[in-house]
C-alpha cells in the first residue's frame, strides 16, 4: 500500500490554501489535525470535501476518517472552532490517503472562525455574507457569565433586557421575544406560547453546559422558519467524541462565586470515549441571592432564586459512515420572583415557580456515496417547558396560582449534496407539534376555599407547524452567492370555554439571496435581501389574563407578521484586524400588538385596562452596527462595537416599542506569557427618550425615558498547567446605578466574582 504524506500549515490566515498533495486512495482519507501552537491533537475538527460537510469530526486523538470518496481531485477543508481553517487539494486514487493538517489558533476573537447557524452547516465566519457573532467556549470559560443571556451582553448587538433577575431576553435588530428565534443544537426553543415582548426562556439554558453561542443578526426564516424576524441565536452544547486509540476518560469541575451573596455555582462533568461509542454528562447547582444594585439603590428584594441542572449526551458509530447521537437536558428554577411587580405594582407575592425546561433529541447521520448526495440527517426531538406563577396583591387574601405546560414533539430531515465542485445544496423538512396544558386556581387564604378558573390559555390548545426548505451555495473563486426558499403552514386550534372554538391556519412562503464579494487585502463586501415571517401562535390567539400594564382578551383572528430585510456591509480579516460594518433596514407589516379593547362592553376588567391583539399595520427598523478587534502588539488587543437602532410604526406615526438606545463597548486585553491576562471594558448606552405609547404606559420605564449609563469592568485570569483556569473580576468598578432600557430590575452594583475550572 502506497502512502504520500501531505502537510498543510495555516499560520497566516485562510488565504494560505495552496497546499497540494497527490495521494492514492481507494475512496478513503485519513486526516490528522493538530494545533500549531502546542502540537496537541484537535478534537472535534470538521472535515469538508469539495465544499460539502462530510459529517465527520476528529476524535480525541485528532484523527478523522472519510470513506467512499470518488476518485479524482478533491478539495479537503478542515475547520475547528477557535482555529483558522485550512484546505488542500487531494487526488483521490487507489490507495489509502493521509493528510496532516496543522491549524493556527484564532488570535482575534471578533472572528471566531466557524459558524453553523447562518446556513445550517459549518462555514468560516469570514465567508458568511451575514452579520454574525460567536461566543466561544474559551470566552464562556474565561468570563463565566452568570446566565446564557448575559453571555451575549459584551458581543456586537448584544442588548439583553431583563424583566427579572431570573430572565434575560436578547434584542436583535430592535426586535425581541417571539420575534427572535432561539435554538438549542438547531432544535427550536420557541414554542406556541412564546410571548409578545421580552421573555425569560433563554435563561432556562445552562451557560455552564454550552460549547458556544452563535448569533446571526437579520432575517433567518428561510433557514429556520417562524419567529426569525430579528435574527437567530443558536446555543450549542458539547457532544461526546470517539477514541479509536482506546478508551479514554476525563472530566472537569467548576465553580463561580460573587460577592454580597449574589451567586454560588458549582458544576461537575464526566466523559468516557471508546472506539465506537462515547458519553458525557454534567450537573450544575446554583444559588442566586438578591441582586445588589449600584449607587444608592441597594438590595432589590425579592430577586434571588435557586437552580439545578443536568445534561447527558451519547454517541454511537456502528460504522464509519453512520452515527447516532442522543442528548437530554434538564433545567429547574424555583421561586423566581418579579421584583418590579412587588416594588411597583402592589404585589406581596409575584413569582415563577417552577420555571423549568427539559429537552431530549436523537439524531441519525448517514454519509452517502452518491454523485448528487453526500449526507443525510434525521433529528427527532421532545421538549417540555413548565411555567408556574403565584401572585397575591398587598392586603388581599386572594392568591392566584397558574400553570402552563407546553410539550413539543419535533422531527426534521436534512439532505446535503452538490451539483458541481462549486455548487452545493441543502434541502429538508421540519414538523413541530405543541400541546398546551393550562390551569388556574384562585384561593382565599382566609377561608381556604379554592375556585378553579380558566388558565392563561385554553387547556388542550395545539399548534402544528410543517415546513419544507431548500438552500443553495455557489462559489466563484472567493466570491459566493447563497439562495434559499421555504414554505411553512401552521394550524392553531383552541377550544376556549369562555370565547368558544378558536382556529387559524396561516401559511407563508419566503425567500432570500445573499452575496459575498472579495475586494482585496482581506476585505470583503456582503449584502442580502431576505423575507421573514412570524406565524400567530397560541399566546397571540388565546391569551386571557394580566400582563405588565393591563389585562388581555383573545382576538377573533390574526395574520402572520411579515418582513423584508435589506443588509449590506464590509468584513475585514487580516492577521492584525478583524472587523465588520453593516447597515440594515427591516420593513415590517401586519405587526401584532396590543390595542385598547372592551370585555363584556367595558374598557376595564378587575380594575385594569383591557387590551386585545391585532395586526396593527406597518413599521420599519433601520440601523448601523460596527465591531472590530485590533491586535496592536503580540500581547495587546483592543476591541469594541457600537450599535444604533431606529424603529418607527408607520401606521400610527409613533416609535416602535422598547427600541434600544445607541450602545457600545470599548475594551483592551493584555496577555503575558504562560497564559496570564487582564482586560478592562467600558460598556455604555445613551439615554432612550424616544418612547412608544406602550413604553410610556410601562412601569419598568421611568417617566421621560431611561437615562444613559456607562459601566467599567475589570477581569483577569491565568492558566495553571494544562488543567486549571482561574478567572476573577471587579464588575461595575464605579458603582454606577443603571438599568437596561425596558428592564424590570436594575443592573448589579460594584461587586467581585471568582471562577475556577479544572479539567482532568
Amino acid at each position: 500500500m502506497r502512502r504520500v504524506l501531505a502537510v498543510v500549515c495555516l499560520l497566516c490566515g485562510p488565504q494560505c490554501v495552496d497546499a497540494l498533495a497527490a495521494v492514492r486512495a481507494e475512496g478513503n482519507l485519513r486526516v490528522d489535525v493538530r494545533s500549531a501552537a502546542s502540537g496537541a491533537p484537535i478534537a472535534g475538527a470538521r472535515i469538508a470535501v469539495d465544499g460539502q460537510d462530510a459529517g465527520v469530526v476528529t476524535d480525541s486523538g485528532g484523527i478523522a476518517r472519510v470513506s467512499g470518496l470518488p476518485a479524482g481531485p478533491a478539495m479537503v477543508r478542515v475547520s475547528a472552532h477557535e482555529f483558522r481553517p485550512a484546505q488542500a487539494v487531494i487526488d483521490i486514487a487507489r490507495s489509502e490517503a493521509m493528510l496532516h493538517v496543522v491549524l493556527a489558533p484564532v488570535e482575534l476573537r471578533v472572528d471566531e472562525s466557524v459558524i453553523v447557524s447562518a446556513a445550517r452547516a459549518d462555514r468560516a465566519a469570514s465567508d458568511v455574507p451575514r452579520s454574525t457573532a460567536v461566543v466561544s467556549r474559551t470566552a464562556l470559560d474565561e468570563r463565566a457569565d452568570r446566565t446564557s443571556p448575559e453571555a451575549l451582553q459584551d458581543r456586537s448587538g448584544g442588548w439583553v433586557q431583563k424583566t427579572n433577575h431570573g430572565g434575560g431576553s436578547p434584542f436583535l435588530r430592535g426586535l425581541v421575544g417571539n420575534q427572535v428565534l432561539v435554538l438549542i443544537d438547531g432544535v427550536r426553543l420557541n414554542n406556541a406560547t412564546f410571548r409578545l415582548g421580552p421573555n425569560q426562556y433563554m435563561n432556562t439554558i445552562d451557560a455552564f453546559s454550552l460549547e458556544r453561542i452563535e448569533v446571526v443578526r437579520g432575517s433567518g426564516s428561510v433557514q429556520y422558519g417562524s419567529d426569525a424576524l430579528g435574527g437567530v441565536i443558536n446555543l450549542i452544547s458539547p457532544l461526546p467524541i470517539l477514541s479509536p486509540g482506546g478508551v479514554r476518560a476525563g472530566g472537569s469541575v467548576a465553580t463561580r462565586l460573587a460577592s454580597a451573596g449574589m451567586e454560588q455555582t458549582a458544576r461537575a462533568e464526566g466523559r468516557v470515549a471508546g472506539a465506537r461509542a462515547g458519553v458525557r454528562g454534567g450537573v450544575t447547582l446554583r444559588n442566586f441571592g438578591d441582586l445588589v444594585a449600584g449607587g444608592s439603590l441597594g438590595t432589590e428584594a425579592p430577586s434571588g432564586y435557586q437552580e439545578s441542572d443536568a445534561d447527558v449526551s451519547a454517541i454511537w458509530a456502528p460504522s464509519p459512515r453512520t452515527t447516532f447521537t442522543g442528548v437530554f437536558q434538564s433545567v429547574y428554577q424555583e421561586g423566581v420572583p418579579r421584583f418590579d411587580q412587588v416594588s411597583q405594582r402592589g404585589y406581596d407575592v409575584y413569582e415563577f415557580d417552577p420555571q423549568s425546561r427539559r429537552l431530549g433529541y436523537l439524531q441519525w447521520q448517514q454519509l452517502v456515496s452518491s454523485k448528487w448526495l453526500d449526507l443525510s440527517r434525521v433529528t427527532l426531538s421532545w421538549q417540555r417547558s413548565d411555567e408556574g406563577r403565584r401572585r397575591r396583591r398587598t392586603g388581599s387574601d386572594l392568591e392566584t396560582t397558574e400553570s402552563d405546560t407546553v410539550a413539543t414533539v419535533g422531527v426534521s430531515a436534512d439532505l446535503y449534496g452538490r451539483l458541481a465542485s462549486r455548487a452545493g445544496w441543502h434541502a429538508g423538512v421540519e414538523v413541530y407539534h405543541d400541546t398546551v396544558r393550562s390551569w388556574r386556581l384562585d384561593t382565599d387564604l382566609a377561608t381556604g376555599a379554592s375556585k378553579p378558573m380558566r388558565g392563561l390559555y385554553p387547556d388542550g390548545a395545539t399548534r402544528l407547524s410543517a415546513a419544507a426548505f431548500a438552500l443553495g451555495h455557489f462559489s466563484f473563486g472567493r466570491a459566493g452567492v447563497d439562495v434559499g426558499a421555504r414554505y411553512t403552514r401552521d394550524d392553531v386550534e383552541a377550544d376556549d370555554p369562555v370565547f368558544g372554538p378558536l382556529r387559524i391556519e396561516p401559511d407563508a412562503i419566503v425567500g432570500s439571496v445573499s452575496v459575498l464579494v472579495p475586494l482585496g487585502r482581506g476585505v470583503q463586501a456582503f449584502g442580502s435581501v431576505a423575507q421573514a415571517f412570524r406565524a400567530p401562535n397560541i399566546d397571540d390567539l388565546s391569551t386571557l389574563g394580566t400582563f405588565d400594564y393591563g389585562v388581555e382578551v383573545p382576538p377573533e383572528s390574526l395574520d402572520p407578521e411579515r418582513s423584508v430585510s435589506i443588509e449590506g456591509g464590509l468584513k475585514a480579516n487580516t492577521s492584525r484586524v478583524a472587523a465588520t460594518f453593516a447597515a440594515f433596514r427591516l420593513q415590517l407589516r401586519d405587526l401584532i400588538d396590543r390595542l385598547p379593547a372592551t370585555f363584556e362592553g367595558s374598557p376595564s376588567w378587575d380594575g385594569q385596562d383591557v387590551y386585545q391583539r391585532a395586526n396593527v399595520g406597518e413599521a420599519y427598523v433601520r440601523g448601523l452596527e460596527a465591531d472590530a478587534e485590533w491586535r496592536a502588539t503580540a500581547a495587546l488587543t483592543v476591541r469594541g462595537f457600537v450599535a444604533s437602532t431606529y424603529g418607527q410604526q408607520v401606521t400610527v406615526d409613533a416609535p416602535m416599542r422598547r427600541i434600544p438606545p445607541v450602545n457600545g463597548l470599548l475594551g483592551a486585553r493584555y496577555r503575558w506569557n504562560r497564559g496570564v491576562w487582564i482586560e478592562g471594558t467600558l460598556r455604555a448606552a445613551g439615554a432612550q427618550t424616544r418612547l412608544a405609547p406602550g413604553d410610556i404606559a410601562d412601569h419598568r420605564i421611568p417617566p421621560g425615558g431611561t437615562p444613559g449609563w456607562s459601566v467599567v469592568n475589570l477581569t483577569a485570569g491565568m492558566r495553571v498547567g494544562q488543567g486549571l483556569l482561574l478567572s476573577a473580576g471587579l464588575a461595575n468598578l464605579f458603582d454606577e446605578a443603571y438599568r437596561i432600557h425596558g428592564s424590570g430590575i436594575d443592573g448589579p452594583g460594584r461587586h467581585a466574582w471568582l471562577s475556577a475550572r479544572f479539567e482532568f
